[in-house]
């Protein structure tokens, strides 16, 4: 029967932190050898790659974070400037960039409360960014989980995805934001 063998695994992202000593332990009555170890991922999202080697031996995987599964997606204004963009993900936090003119505008000061965040006006702004946001993410995840699926993919196909998104989940948003009646 073979020994264990030490692993040596390498991470391309330093925020991902791998904890034990990862050890390959064959097991003859299922002919395989099992590794069992764990990745720390780190606090905001991210994408790596990771290699493990054993002797000669080499596998290689693409891990990347993403909110704990059930995670519910929340939405905060903050009173921050993204120059072009209006929003940013903070793992299952969509921060809203207050300051970018497309939505001072409709908000107003921070220091009076952005009065104007209950608007009609900023509500319906709210869904678009929303729907655009989570849009643009399924898109990124579908990508990330199927790149084989996207090799010959160009602007077209993608736009052309994330419509198709929109075209589903903005009416909803709409909906959520300004209800009928």
């Amino acid at each position: 029967m073979p020994s264990p063998s030490d692993v040596e695994i390498e991470i391309s992202d330093e925020g991902f932190l791998i904890t034990g000593k990862p050890r390959m332990h064959p097991d003859n009555k299922k002919s395989v050898a099992i590794c069992e170890f764990t990745v720390k991922p780190p606090e905001i999202e991210a994408i790596a790659s990771m290699t493990a080697r054993v002797n000669t031996h080499e596998a290689s995987a693409k891990i990347q974070t993403v909110p704990p599964s059930g995670a519910r997606l929340k939405i905060k204004l903050e009173d921050i400037d993204l120059t072009n963009q209006r929003y940013r993900w903070r793992k299952n936090v969509l921060e809203i960039a207050a300051r970018h003119p497309s939505l001072k505008r409709y908000l107003g000061d921070k220091s009076q409360g952005f009065p104007g965040q209950e608007n009609k006006h900023f509500r319906l702004l709210l869904a678009e960014i929303v729907a655009d946001a989570v849009c643009a993410k399924l898109v990124s995840r579908n990508v990330a989980a199927n790149p084989e699926e996207y090799e010959d993919a160009d602007w077209d196909h993608y736009y052309a995805e994330f419509s198709m998104y929109m075209t589903k989940f903005l009416p909803l948003a709409h909906k959520l934001q300004c209800p009928e009646g």
